[in-house]
């Protein structure tokens, strides 16, 4: 049984694979706990783990796995991609975008893809010819909400996706607006420049917040919020 594990900034994602065929999901905020990751382990008979970590929990969350696991890769340690990275400073790369591109790479093989990742951050990944280009980060939703809240003295905290007007009419839609229908916007600019300057032929919505801005915009050809779980499966397999 294979374990993979998607250690984000706000949750911890882990996913059972018997061969390709995946068993189970289990989704956590911060990190799960030693006993009840060990047990996951020694229930399923896990012989094989990859993990993909940008948390504070990498190494305790590490020290764990290398102790029960037979096989265990980490993304950190630097593994064979089944995709070229093109970008300037590879080392600085997040994990999780390697990971993407990984996915969609093999899920449309030899066409270009822009990944569009909503989570903390909204990260742009272009594909094409195999390999990795780069693309861009800006904050993502409840990171703006935060921040208006926090680095305001009035403004409120807004915690929840509501489908909101172009025209805010009161405090609570100007800030819904301003940061929805601002990524909105933002998310559709670059789908239209990768189209127009880099023949991009797939989109592909992901992370926690994929849904809400498929219906909103309704730009996307392939939606999964587990892309990156997904990536690391072909990571994986590529080790082996």
């Amino acid at each position: 049984m294979q374990l993979i594990i998607d250690s984000g900034n706000t949750k911890t994602k882990f996913a059972l694979y018997q061969k390709h065929q995946e068993i189970k999901t289990l989704s956590v905020f911060n990190a799960l706990a030693e006993a009840t990751l060990i047990e996951l382990i020694e229930s399923h008979k896990i012989n094989t783990c990859i993990l993909s970590s940008v948390s504070l929990t990498h190494e305790p969350l590490k020290k764990i796995l290398s102790n029960h696991i037979q096989e265990l890769y980490d993304l950190n340690d630097g593994l064979n991609y089944p995709i070229d990275i093109a970008y300037l400073t590879p080392q600085t790369l997040g994990k999780d975008r390697i990971a993407m591109a990984c996915a969609a790479n093999k899920q449309f093989k030899h066409q270009s893809s822009l990944i569009i990742s909503f989570g903390s951050c909204v990260t742009y990944n272009f594909i094409s010819q195999d390999a990795f280009h780069g693309g861009a980060i800006s904050p993502g939703v409840f990171t703006r909400f935060k921040s208006l809240n926090q680095d305001t003295a009035n403004l409120p905290l807004i915690e929840t996706l509501d489908t909101t007007p172009q025209l805010g009419k009161n405090t609570h839609q100007s800030i819904t607006s301003g940061v929805l229908n601002g990524i909105a916007h933002e998310v559709q600019g670059f789908i239209d420049y990768y189209k127009e300057n880099h023949g991009l032929n797939n989109v592909i919505f992901c992370g926690a917040d994929a849904f809400y801005f498929d219906r909103v915009l309704k730009s996307a050809n392939f939606v999964e919020p587990n892309y990156v779980i997904r990536g690391l499966k072909c990571i994986l397999e590529q080790q082996q």
